[in-house]
């Protein structure tokens, strides 16, 4: 990647956001100050901020025969996967610059390998950090429900929230209650 994150643009459907997500400092590698800020764009929107947490659902190996498709109904982690990441950034137009507060933005990508699909992408913006994790809920998967609505965070939805936990105290906070509210008895 040519430069410095603060130097270019990004866009969130770009190799280059891929490669930004994998050589970023987790937490654990710098402190929050220390944290590089990014430049990001999608849609034509514009953001900047440090990115508090990571997840994604990609495995390397395939449910199905290589070079082949997933069955339908079969799910391939190689194929189809999911990535999210949580920031706390401050939108911003281009020639007069901040356009909003710093505030949460939780980035969600539906990404796919497979020929003639395309990656979908969500993003959230809050000031909330309970929003956030309120954000980070997806439906249980249906073998698994008991009243048809439930919706837990699981898989890359917690990895985001707990690293970005250990670099942000109100969403540390909401991690803790988290926690607490997964323990059955």
């Amino acid at each position: 990647m040519k430069g410095t994150p603060a130097d270019r643009v990004i866009s969130l459907v770009d190799e280059a956001y891929d490669e930004l997500l994998y050589t970023y400092p987790m937490p654990g590698q710098a402190t929050r100050d220390e944290m590089p800020t990014v430049r990001l764009t999608y849609n034509g929107d514009h953001f900047r901020g440090i990115i508090l947490g990571y997840g994604t659902s990609f495995e390397e190996a395939h449910t199905h025969v290589p070079g082949g498709r997933p069955a339908p109904g079969d799910r391939c982690s190689g194929c189809r996967w999911t990535d999210v990441t949580i920031m706390w950034a401050q939108p911003y137009n281009l020639d007069d610059g901040p356009t909003a507060p710093y505030q949460y933005a939780v980035i969600v990508r539906g990404r796919s390998s497979l020929p003639g699909e395309t990656q979908r992408v969500r993003t959230t913006w809050t000031p909330d950090a309970a929003m956030v994790l309120d954000t980070l809920r997806v439906p249980v998967p249906k073998h698994l429900r008991v009243t048809g609505r439930e919706r837990s965070v699981a898989g890359p939805h917690e990895d985001a929230l707990l690293d970005a936990a250990l670099l942000d105290e109100p969403l540390a906070a909401v991690a803790l209650e988290f926690s607490k509210e997964r323990v059955t008895y």
